[in-house]
């Protein structure tokens, strides 16, 4: 459903700091005195903004022109489209403020009833989102989504190959309450392997990553990733950790040959090159297998997805990272 024309005027009016009356009469007032022109009367300003924002009425002649030239003269952000330009876009209200680069809890209480039930439809309908969408405010949240942008490497077993399988993922986007990125997977028969988007979201001690892909077979493959994190808050508080490297966690997914659910451990490694670096490589994300030879990389994987250590075939713990500290070759 395409977000209201009000709420639209409300966001674009926030991007240029014109959205209370106060702001909205300065602006409007700045413009007129740069362009020599006779301030209008703040009642008469106040209500036409209370017109436009509160009973919705469409900006439309020369009041609506005069507002466009204000925004864009009293500070319009320059990575913007124009914001009559904005306006002119009929989309849902996620994929307005994705355009406006703006995050929902910023603006949430401007907008209409009608909005905040269509928000909350869309993205709370079930139970668990809000939950996860609330754990996102928290001061360690915070920290930690911003910083998960990169890319990584990511060790496990595979049920048919010998050795170590290494596939790759990137978190590219920070979004409202969660990240986006893209996972990697080696697939047997395609060996550029399957590209699944996810989202991962922030849980406290760990952090949880959704992705949906059609599997061989054609069926829907849900994959889930639970990853400890509190290793990169050594300190306990919200001091994060940048030279932290290694976690490990848990992948849930399905067998493509057969009605098989999979859990397995998984050690995560953070790489030190960019996105932007490893992009310009022909291959940096092509999943690859590792065998016995690759001595420092297999045993630094094996150690810690192996089951021996916990006595316990589906449970991970944050002492399976914590061998890998220091052991890395010069």
């Amino acid at each position: 459903m395409p977000i209201s024309p009000s709420d639209q005027l409300k966001i674009v009016c926030f991007l240029g700091k014109m959205y209370d009356d106060e702001s909205f009469v300065s602006g409007i007032h700045k413009y007129e005195a740069s362009q020599g022109e006779t301030k209008t009367a703040e009642a008469t300003l106040k209500r036409r903004r209370h017109d436009w924002f509160v009973d919705g009425a469409k900006p439309q002649g020369p009041n609506f022109l005069q507002l466009m030239d204000a925004l864009e003269h009293n500070g319009w952000p320059k990575d913007l489209p124009s914001p009559d330009k904005l306006l002119e876009e009929k989309v849902s209200l996620p994929a307005f403020l994705e355009r406006c680069q703006l995050r929902y809890s910023t603006v949430s209480t401007i907008l209409s009833k009608e909005s905040l039930e269509e928000w909350k439809t869309r993205h709370y309908g079930l139970h668990f989102m809000e939950k996860l969408n609330d754990r996102a405010r928290e001061k360690r949240a915070r920290v930690l989504l911003p910083a998960m942008v990169g890319a990584y490497r990511l060790y496990r077993r595979h049920s048919e190959l010998p050795g170590i399988l290494r596939e790759h993922f990137i978190i590219n986007a920070r979004r409202d309450g969660y990240c986006e990125g893209k996972y990697f997977q080696y697939v047997r028969a395609k060996p550029s392997g399957n590209v699944i988007p996810f989202n991962v979201f922030y849980c406290d001690f760990y952090v949880i990553a959704f992705g949906a892909n059609t599997s061989i077979s054609g069926r829907t493959e849900i994959l889930t990733v639970s990853v400890i994190v509190q290793n990169a808050f050594p300190q306990g508080n919200t001091q994060l950790d940048h030279d932290e490297r290694y976690f490990v966690g848990m992948l849930s997914g399905i067998y493509d040959y057969g009605n098989v659910l999979l859990s397995e451990r998984v050690l995560v490694e953070r790489r030190k090159e960019t996105i932007e670096e490893l992009s310009k490589s022909a291959g940096s994300f092509i999943p690859q297998q590792i065998r016995h030879s690759d001595e420092f990389e297999y045993k630094k994987a094996a150690d810690v997805i192996d089951n021996t250590l916990d006595g316990q075939t589906l449970a991970v713990r944050p002492h399976r990272r914590e061998w890998v500290l220091g052991d890395e070759p010069d």
